[in-house]
């Protein structure tokens, strides 16, 4: 079992919420996706913006086909 800080689920809560904003703000999205997963540690070889974001998609999103968690 894991067991989350209030730090890290909040975190996780930010992240949760920019997945949900993305169609009401396309151009925010990815910046708020990648500072908060730049923030939950997420480390990537340079660090773009829209590599963090379509990490998070993959990783948190149902929407994603053939994606998501089952």
């Amino acid at each position: 079992m894991v067991h989350l800080s209030t730090a890290q689920r909040r975190e996780l809560a930010t992240l949760t919420l920019a997945l949900a904003r993305r169609g009401a703000d396309a151009e925010a999205a990815p910046e708020a996706l990648a500072a908060a997963a730049a923030r939950m540690g997420f480390v990537t070889r340079r660090m773009e913006r829209g590599v963090l974001a379509e990490l998070c998609s993959v990783l948190f999103d149902r929407d994603v086909a053939g994606e998501g968690p089952r």
